[in-house]
């Protein structure tokens, strides 16, 4: 193009500048809502529909966008035109950046109710020193984490529970049993399930737990042991304890089983079972 005059080309460069910066306002994200411009017809219904998020998601504070800027990939992108944003900071869309810095609004999320149960947990994990205590920052989850209040935690060392933080009512060795009562978390819990551990046995001097097939197959079986009453490793309540018949990775810290005599079978076989070429044998 030419141009026959300096003040020709000075309008052209002025008016190339105006439409750039009028481009660079343009946001590049829309929300997911209801009031998305519908201008642009099935397109823009597909675009949306291409960027839904579970309800898994939003129930951790985390939203979707359209966002073009995704053509060339960034944090949060998706499917090349969508970006995942957060309403509220938790420990899943912490990282993520605000709906609002990328100019979308969403409706404020109800607050949660936490549950006020206690954080029980298993026999079994109990007798490996894994606990339960409360923690509210497990409102919307975490590592370790259940009941939304609860956190799996350690009550004595053993390889099961050493991955785990320190229950919070193990907070000093040299403290007695007693002084534990009413200390922060679950303090009271073991007591509750030894009492309730005891009224199930009753004066009962036999163990009548059977062990799992899954237990028996990686060598750990149920035995009975009164000394279980003061606790050890092992116990499962005031009976019964997990022990030993082979090595390996997950009965490694149990004691080993102890050796059953082998006992002779004294039946004699009738004349007529003889008679026939029957016979009766001791089977261990």
């Amino acid at each position: 193009m030419v141009y026959t005059s300096g003040g020709g080309l000075r309008f052209f460069v002025q008016a190339a500048s105006v439409c750039v910066i009028g481009l660079s306002v343009i946001p590049t994200a829309q929300p997911l809502a209801s009031n998305v411009d519908s201008g642009s017809g099935s397109v823009v219904e597909e675009l949306v529909g291409d960027c839904e998020i579970s309800d898994g998601d939003k129930a951790f504070g985390i939203q979707g966008v359209i966002d073009i800027a995704c053509a060339t990939g960034g944090l949060g992108c998706y499917n090349d035109h969508c970006r995942y944003c957060k309403v509220i900071d938790t420990l899943k869309s912490a990282h993520l950046e605000s709906c609002e810095s990328l100019g979308a609004s969403f409706p404020s999320m109800a607050p949660l109710t936490v549950s006020t149960e206690a954080c029980h947990v298993s026999s079994g994990d109990a007798a490996v020193g894994v606990g339960g205590m409360t923690d509210p920052s497990c409102l919307y989850g975490g590592i370790g984490c259940f009941n939304d209040h609860c956190r799996f935690c350690q009550s004595k060392p053993t390889p099961q529970s050493s991955h785990f933080l320190l229950c919070s009512w193990v907070e000093n060795s040299s403290r007695s049993a007693e002084s534990l009562e009413g200390s922060a978390g679950d303090a009271g819990l073991d007591r509750v399930l030894s009492s309730e551990s005891t009224a199930a046995t009753g004066t009962s001097s036999v163990c009548s737990m059977t062990a799992s097939d899954g237990d028996v197959a990686v060598g750990i079986n149920i035995i009975t042991d009164v000394t279980c009453a003061s606790g050890g490793s092992g116990c499962i309540d005031n009976i019964c304890r997990f022990c030993k018949t082979k090595d390996t990775t997950q009965s490694a810290h149990f004691t080993a089983c102890p050796a059953v005599a082998t006992k002779t079978c004294t039946t004699p076989v009738s004349s007529g079972d003889a008679a026939v070429g029957i016979n009766i044998v001791t089977d261990a």
